[in-house]
């Protein structure tokens, strides 16, 4: 699902008035089909605890978190690499921009189902916390390990804690007994991205 080619084109720094713009537009078009035919969206979430073995120093230890992956798979890359390695570095970071738009829009689909199941269940979240700024990054080892990523979802995790394929998104979600907190989505107010264009 993406937001619009417009917005895809601004996210990549292309805008209505500049010079350029038909040149990317044409591109977006002749892009758009392939990108999305590729993408192969997926995502697992589980509610569990930091282990044993983690240092309880770590943010979170010892309370219940939904433990959350979203990917759009490694074919979406291999396309965006395809076209850069060709020298079609619009075409490349237009294929860039369509994957980022859809995981957002993805996203906040699956963020939606699990607001609904916390509201059956009878439980708040508190916010959502990704590396590197809110967790550490060897949280997303963990998370990767809770939801069997590797399996279920075609994730690894590189050493110096990446996702990879790239076009993946990974955070904790801790669980409050307050229903009615419900921070499951991303407050575009605390983000330091300030010129991203999916702020709210």
């Amino acid at each position: 699902m993406l937001s619009g080619e417009d917005k895809i084109l601004r996210s990549i720094g292309c805008r209505k008035d500049d010079s350029s713009y038909l040149e990317f537009k044409k591109a977006f078009l002749e892009v758009k089909d392939e990108s999305v035919c590729v993408m192969r969206p997926r995502a697992a979430a589980v509610i569990g605890k930091i282990p044993a073995e983690f240092p309880r120093s770590v943010r979170f230890y010892g309370r219940e978190i939904i433990f959350f992956m979203i990917t759009l798979g490694s074919e979406i890359v291999v396309l965006s690499d395809k076209y850069m390695k060709k020298g079609e570095f619009i075409k490349g970071m237009l294929v860039d921009g369509i994957a980022g738009d859809c995981l957002f829009s993805c996203e906040k689909i699956v963020l939606h189902e699990i607001e609904k199941h916390a509201r059956k269940e009878g439980f708040g979240i508190e916010g959502i916390y990704d590396a590197p700024e809110a967790i550490e990054g060897k949280m997303q080892k963990l998370i990767a390990a809770m939801l069997d990523a590797e399996k279920n979802l075609g994730v690894t995790v590189t050493e110096n804690y990446m996702l990879s394929p790239v076009k993946t998104y990974a955070c904790v979600m801790p669980l409050l007994d307050d229903v009615k907190v419900m921070n499951v989505y991303h407050d575009c107010s605390k983000c330091n991205m300030k010129k991203c264009s999916y702020r709210g």
